[in-house]
């Protein structure tokens, strides 16, 4: 009898446990429906951001940068990683044409890792990439006053130093008052270091007003020569026809009797003296003006111009370094020299 009233309190201190875990259980709140949605997505995504990992890696072996870059870019996406971001920023180092990239890879890099632990091994690569990215532009120019810009926004006046990321620079501009503005397409490249360039413009010159309208006033001031020369014989052809009648009134007058007739002669003979004195008058004035003004027109034609504008005057950009800037009179373009 002794033996089964202890087995009976034996058992029932081992039920209570259980049947307290049991509703405890029971009563606890289970995950609804969308926070278990939302915790599975977060698995799949670590998943796959941690294929893509190895897909990145093994595109890095391989020595494909960028395809390496782009799968840790998309990782990055699924699942944040400061280290992500550092071998984003390293890959691009390994690229030789993209140092802006570079730049902004490790300008991200920097602003997500605050005191993380490889932060010092990453200010030692940016340091190089850097070093390797940036390029110091000198513009010194003998034209006064030589102003640069690229893309609409000035840099300053020559002569001047900007620090510059390796890129390309299209339409980098120069423009000086009274000088024809010129543009050429520069591209720095990595480890240059710095660049000097040697800008000369062509003055912007105009032509006199004698210059530019030589044309006309010549060819004007010739035919008024030639109207003069024409109007000096017709006077000429009038006062010979006056020197005529002349003589003729003379011998009119020599040969009449009476005195009515030869005081109508002697009037004839005045207005005569009077067409002889204006025509005589007109050949002088005729054959001044045709001299004066063939003079002029002569003188319009064969004198020198004003302003000596060479045709052939082109802009010049040297550069001091491995590349050189040459300028042609439709813009500029870049040629190695070696």
């Amino acid at each position: 009898m002794s033996a089964p009233h202890r087995q009976h309190h034996s058992g029932a201190p081992a039920l209570a446990p259980a049947l307290a875990l049991a509703l405890a259980f029971a009563l606890a709140p289970r995950p609804s429906a969308a926070q278990e949605e939302e915790e599975l997505t977060q698995k799949r995504a670590i998943v796959r951001a941690q294929r893509l990992i190895e897909q990145g890696k093994q595109h890095f072996q391989a020595r494909e940068y960028e395809q390496g870059i782009e799968v840790y870019t998309q990782a990055q996406g699924l699942l944040p990683d400061v280290k992500n971001l550092y071998v984003i920023a390293t890959a691009y180092g390994y690229i030789p044409d993209a140092c802006v990239n570079t730049l902004e890879a490790w300008e991200r890099f920097f602003d997500e890792c605050g005191e993380c632990d490889y932060r010092d091994n990453a200010l030692k690569s940016f340091n190089e990439q850097r070093k390797r990215c940036r390029v110091t532009l000198r513009v010194e120019s003998p034209t006064p006053g030589l102003r640069v810009a690229q893309g609409g926004v000035d840099w300053g006046a020559a002569p001047l130093a900007r620090g510059l990321v390796v890129a390309p620079y299209p339409r980098l501009s120069f423009s000086a008052p009274g000088h024809l503005p010129h543009a050429v397409d520069l591209v720095l490249k990595p480890n240059e270091g710095a660049r000097t360039l040697t800008v000369r413009l062509v003055p912007d010159l105009k032509p006199s007003f004698l210059d530019a309208h030589r044309p006309f006033l010549g060819g004007v001031t010739g035919v008024a020569s030639l109207t003069s020369l024409i109007f000096a014989l017709s006077q000429g052809s009038a006062a010979s026809d006056a020197v005529g009648r002349a003589e003729g009134v003379n011998e009119d007058l020599r040969q009449t009797q009476s005195a009515a007739r030869a005081n109508a002669l002697r009037a004839d003979y005045a207005r005569i003296s009077d067409d002889l004195d204006g025509a005589r008058l007109g050949l002088w004035l005729g054959v001044s003006g045709a001299a004066l003004l063939g003079g002029l027109s002569a003188w319009l034609w064969t004198r020198d111009p004003d302003v000596r504008i060479d045709p052939d005057a082109r802009p010049e950009v040297q550069g001091l370094s491995s590349l050189r800037v040459s300028a042609g009179p439709g813009g500029g373009a870049l040629t190695l020299s070696f």
